[in-house]
């Protein structure tokens, strides 16, 4: 229950002293049991109900529950460290759980809240393996005590930081968040684990010595109680990564003339539509030796030139390793951890990656993907200014990479998907488990469309059409009325060109079919391409395309 502290909202309702009646708690309790029907975790705790003896009685899990719920209250907090009395007074008074049942009988369904307070259940520690409940019961730790002290994030949802001191000697921190479907990331966080085991047996990332030289990416533990709260692991030892971009200080030196409003991209997709046109009627050499004149781009392009811009990234990733021979090893692992997850955010289609979804661990250099409410191309389908870049590969990462930065990406991306590719039935078969489940990820998810979207992208179509096929579906009268124009500026890889990238790849070039109708490249293969590799040189001269970073929306820092 939340307390009364000064300057909360709610200061004139009942105070945290008052105890909770009997009534009350058995109601919250019936309200959490119904909510286990709609979390996948719903089997393994019904299982664990049925052990016998004093591991896991129902009411341990039944409790910590109402006791992690009650950190849900999002409301603004006059410091940012709290004490546990000002959040939770059930948590406040939890002590000892590790402690045996005076009576070895087997527990009741649902203890009273004083047989927890006074250490006569336990509480086991969230997040565990599963197969530990099992095989291995004596290892898994329980809540001896929270901590009293609680940091409050300064952030929309304004999420809580709990730590817990466990039978174990060891503490554990995890992040109270509430307003959003950990759902989501839940079942994100599995797929990643999968597609590692995946790239872990393919034989060009196994072979390495280094432990920095495997194409993985960082997971991290979720558990959703509900649709609306849930608790997340905390990486400790990280950084956001528009802190060591240099973000504050880019961003007062952003162009101005780049689209800042969203009411501002609809005549740049216009101006785009009225250049499209204009080449419908006449066509393009197919040799591409001719191309369009697009220049919207320009002001992106004389911002890397001025003298404000600098590879604070770079600069970051150097001062963080020890040494010099470290830092090589340190922006190996960038390098890989950065083509794992570029790839598998493809796959899934995870949009919204701006600098605040994204998290620099500062001992291995390793960038951890975190928030993801935007998946299977919700941010190109929903979004009023439509994502259109595949992943995440602005210049600040690019110069941190190096400047060969294109080769030192193809290879470890063209091989997971190699790897990726060999188990695309059981991936598939995984998302469509996900994604139809009673407890689907978002009501807005049409399973059957999103995985026949993956299933595309696995089987190598070009990412020019799937990336179109989304956008055909925006509804943003702006976007509806210039898809020729859309269409023009994701195929053509013009700004690629004028950037001078170290490749430049013909996939995406189209060639003209006559005036109102959409470009397209001819192709003997329903426009499949031919192998991993040309897909990934696809993928990576769309994401680094000024033109395609010009239209993306100003938050998500396309400059940095």
């Amino acid at each position: 229950t939340a307390a009364a502290t000064p300057g909360h909202p709610h200061h004139h309702q009942t105070p945290a002293t008052m105890p909770m009646s009997s009534a009350d708690t058995q109601a919250a309790i019936k309200k959490l049991s119904d909510q286990y029907a709609t979390i996948p975790s719903a089997m393994v705790v019904a299982r664990l109900r049925k052990l016998s003896g004093t591991l896991l009685p129902a009411a341990g899990w039944d409790h910590m529950n109402s006791a992690l719920v009650s950190v849900r209250d999002d409301a603004s907090y006059s410091r940012r460290r709290v004490h546990l009395s000002d959040v939770s007074e059930l948590l406040t008074n939890l002590h000892d759980t590790t402690a045996k049942p005076k009576n070895h009988l087997a527990p009741s369904a649902h203890a009273s809240r004083s047989q927890i307070l006074e250490g006569q259940q336990k509480i086991i520690l969230p997040m565990q393996p599963f197969v530990y409940l099992y095989r291995s019961p004596h290892l898994v730790p329980t809540v001896d005590l929270i901590d009293t002290e609680v940091l409050v994030l300064v952030s929309k949802q304004r999420p809580k930081r709990v730590t817990m001191h466990c039978s174990d000697q060891r503490s554990y921190t995890f992040l109270a968040k509430a307003g959003d479907d950990l759902r989501i990331d839940e079942r994100v966080q599995c797929v990643y684990a999968m597609c590692n085991r995946w790239m872990a047996t393919s034989p060009s990332t196994s072979s390495s010595a280094s432990a920095a030289a495997s194409c993985s990416i960082k997971t991290y533990s979720v558990v959703p109680f509900d649709r609306t709260f849930g608790i997340v692991e905390w990486l400790g030892g990280t950084q956001i990564l528009g802190s060591l971009c240099g973000e504050e200080k880019l961003s007062t030196h952003y162009p101005p003339s780049m689209p800042r409003d969203p009411a501002e991209y609809g005549p740049m997709y216009e101006r785009l539509s009225h250049i499209a046109k204009h080449y419908t009627q006449h066509p393009l050499p197919q040799d591409g030796s001719a191309l369009p004149i697009i220049d919207i781009s320009q002001p992106l392009l004389d911002f890397y030139k001025s003298p404000h811009y600098k590879p604070y990234l770079r600069s970051a990733l150097v001062a963080l390793a020890p040494s010099r021979v470290d830092f090589f090893d340190s922006r190996l692992a960038f390098i890989n951890s950065t083509a794992a997850m570029s790839l598998v955010n493809y796959l899934l289609g995870v949009g919204d990656r701006h600098l605040k979804n994204h998290l620099i661990d500062c001992r291995t250099a390793e960038i951890i993907p975190i928030d993801f409410g935007m998946c299977f191309g919700h941010a190109t389908t929903d979004l009023g200014v439509a994502e259109l870049v595949p992943f995440r590969l602005t210049k600040q990462m690019t110069d941190a990479i190096g400047p060969f930065y294109i080769p030192s990406l193809l290879h470890p991306m063209a091989t997971a998907l190699t790897a990726i590719r060999k188990q695309r039935k059981l991936l598939s078969a995984m998302l469509s488990v996900y994604l139809r489940e009673p407890a689907a990820i978002s009501r807005r998810v049409d399973a059957k469309a999103a995985v026949n979207v993956v299933e595309q992208k696995l089987s190598l179509h070009n990412p020019c059409d799937v990336l179109m096929g989304q956008v055909r579906m925006n509804a943003t009268p702006s976007i509806a009325a210039n898809l020729t124009g859309i269409d023009m500026v994701i195929r053509m890889g013009v700004g690629a060109q004028q950037a001078q990238a170290p490749t430049r790849t013909t996939h995406r070039l189209p060639f003209s079919k006559g005036e109102g109708q959409p470009m397209q490249q001819q192709s003997s293969r329903s426009n499949c391409l031919n192998s991993e590799q040309e897909m990934v040189e696809t993928l990576l001269s769309m994401a680094t395309d000024p033109d395609l970073l010009t239209l993306m929306w100003i938050g998500w820092s396309p400059a940095i």
